[in-house]
């Protein structure tokens, strides 16, 4: 994939949004399809132990897809993270996220040693 990716990081509001140019996303999607692979999550950290949408989370996810999760992984992903510290939200469609309870996460992500 080609492209300059572009990073705004507004400090004022420490928040950095990662976008690409159209025409390598159209190609990542397209690639996708061809090889019939499909996204199964949005994964990202948060600098802190908080793992609720942004203003950013919520208006840039990878794709709005219903029943695409998005999950947040805790303090950039440093140290022991447990499935009950991650934030798990999944898309509803126009907009919504449904914020999945820490106890409930681990009936939706299954975690194997191989």
């Amino acid at each position: 994939m080609t492209g300059k990716h572009i990073i705004e990081l507004s400090q004022k509001l420490w928040r950095a949004t990662i976008t690409g140019p159209r025409p390598a996303l159209n190609l990542l999607f397209s690639i996708l399809t061809e090889k019939n692979y499909c996204i199964i999550a949005d994964v990202h950290t948060h600098p802190t132990n908080w793992v609720g949408l942004s203003e950013v989370d919520i208006e840039h996810p990878i794709e709005y897809r219903i029943g695409l999760p998005m999950i947040v992984i805790p303090n950039y992903g440093k140290g022991d993270i447990q499935l009950n510290s991650i934030g798990v939200h999944l898309y509803k469609g126009k907009g919504i996220w449904d914020n999945i309870s820490f106890k409930d996460v681990n009936k939706l992500i299954i975690c194997e040693d191989k």
